[in-house]
């Protein structure tokens, strides 16, 4: 059977329906398979189906209204005139903040296609894929032609825009380098019904710290591994699931950004709080004994915000990070409190962690590659060096794009100036950070975590960090040579 690459894919107002366009040569303007399917535009909202009938009643004949669970329906419109007017009245109405897609894009991910994606003709009305991710194959049916100077100048440009196509189911003419990111997590969202919470709202990004004593590692490696079934299942769909409710603060799926009520057990007792964020905006503006809070800072020389004073017998309730090093060293006493319990789920595995795993089965695909390619080089006694060699260039370009694509994810679902961001899940990720370095059994005043990067005080802690994740089976966090 003849294999076809998938090169266009075109909505069809008039006609409602979408039409893909496949080709044996990937680069042609000349199709040789043309796939028609009738397709409605659609959207979720979550709200319910009766109240959502009643805002659309005037589009009875142009709408379908399907429920898809409690409080979320799925809108499917005639065509893309009807789908932009129902919008517009639903997200003025509801100040929903609603995620609709370009229609060939919603049509490739209910399909799971994609651009360059391999297929067979099993009849004139049927068409089935055999293969994702054929770039390494149609770069290099590209290059081909060329003569060797000109295939490296070429390599690493292509693969990115084919890549990212793939990826983004988008066409490369229409790609924003400055989108990815915001590409990417529309496509997650959609795929999984997922519903918007965040109103944008512009916040001024905090400064890096100007830290010039200490050794800075950079963790951006870590933390995508940290957000999988296999760690701690972090997903906008695993947080405080239904199914997996802790009994206590003891259970394996709690996580530590839950808050537990205390008895204290000393008189006059500070702590550090190991985050700073929640000790200064949280505890020290809204409770009282401020003045003694900020003396005790300045008479002991502590660059950060105690928390206290408390006495004997006082209740307070603090992060579990804090509480459980409180109790260890008989400080403190937890009373239970599962009404601020934070957990993940440990049956559904997130779509992050899907995804993450997804790609990092793939970077080990290309490790593999390069291997082969570096092997290829030297067993034939090639003049050239491996700047010279397509195949590792190739290569070696789509596994730095997917292993950047990789390490952005937490960055992205942190940062607040996006319609993604949720603050639970923002807070879960940046305490699995603090998390995953206490149990390096690191001293708390040998190090500092600023946004990906750890700095560290004290040579020894570099060999701690570099023992302590391969046991995990994860790589060594990156040395930042200044």
């Amino acid at each position: 059977m003849e294999q076809l690459y998938l090169t266009e894919c075109v909505y069809e107002e008039e006609k409602q329906r979408i039409i893909s366009y496949f080709s044996k040569d990937p680069y042609s303007n000349k199709y040789d398979f043309v796939y028609k399917e009738k397709f409605n535009p659609y959207f979720y909202i979550d709200l319910p189906k009766e109240v959502v009938q009643k805002l659309l009643s005037d589009f009875k004949r142009e709408v379908n209204i399907e429920k898809i669970e409690k409080n979320k329906i799925k809108v499917i419109a005639k065509n893309k005139e009807t789908l932009n007017k129902i919008y517009k009245i639903l997200s003025i109405s509801t100040s929903k903040n609603i995620l609709i897609l370009d229609i060939e894009r919603e049509y490739l991910i209910e399909k799971e296609w994609s651009y360059y994606d391999l297929f067979i003709i099993v009849s004139k009305t049927r068409i089935k894929k055999i293969e994702n991710n054929n770039i390494s194959s149609i770069v290099k049916k590209y290059i081909n032609p060329f003569l060797k100077e000109e295939q490296l100048k070429l390599i690493e440009n292509l693969t990115k825009k084919l890549l990212l196509s793939n990826i983004l189911k988008i066409k490369i003419k229409n790609i924003n380098n400055q989108e990815i990111l915001n590409n990417f997590f529309e496509n997650l969202y959609f795929e999984n019904k997922m519903m918007l919470n965040n109103k944008i709202s512009i916040e001024y990004l905090e400064k890096e710290k100007n830290i010039r004593q200490g050794i800075k590692m950079d963790f951006s490696n870590i933390w995508p591994y940290l957000l999988t079934k296999d760690f701690y299942n972090i997903g906008h769909d695993t947080l405080n699931c239904d199914c997996c409710k802790p009994k206590n603060y003891l259970d394996i799926n709690v996580l530590s950004n839950s808050i537990v009520k205390v008895r204290f057990k000393k008189q006059g007792f500070y702590f550090i709080s190991k985050d700073q964020k929640w000790a200064y905006e949280q505890f020290h503006q809204e409770n009282i004994n401020k003045e003694n809070r900020i003396n005790f800072k300045k008479n002991n020389g502590l660059k950060e915000m105690p928390t206290g004073p408390f006495y004997k017998g006082d209740f307070a309730s603090i992060p579990l990070i804090d509480a459980v090093n409180l109790v260890s060293e008989e400080e403190i006493e937890i009373i239970d409190n599962l009404d601020e319990i934070k957990w993940y789920c440990l049956k559904k595995e997130s779509f992050l962690s899907i995804k993450i795993k997804e790609y990092l089965k793939r970077l080990k695909y290309l490790e593999t590659s390069i291997n082969l390619s570096n092997s290829f080089n030297y067993n034939y006694s090639f003049k050239n060096n491996l700047e010279q060699n397509p195949m590792f260039i190739q290569y070696l370009t789509e596994y730095k794009l997917i292993n950047d694509l990789i390490e952005e994810i937490p960055k992205f679902i942190e940062h607040k100036n996006t319609k993604f961001y949720d603050s639970l899940l923002a807070q879960s990720i940046k305490y699995l950070k603090l998390e995953t370095i206490k149990k390096i059994d690191v001293n708390e005043n040998k190090y500092l975590i600023d946004k990906e990067k750890v700095i560290v005080k004290e040579k020894k802690i570099i060999e701690k960090i570099n023992n302590y994740f391969p046991q995990l089976n994860l790589p060594i966090p990156k040395l930042i040579v200044n």
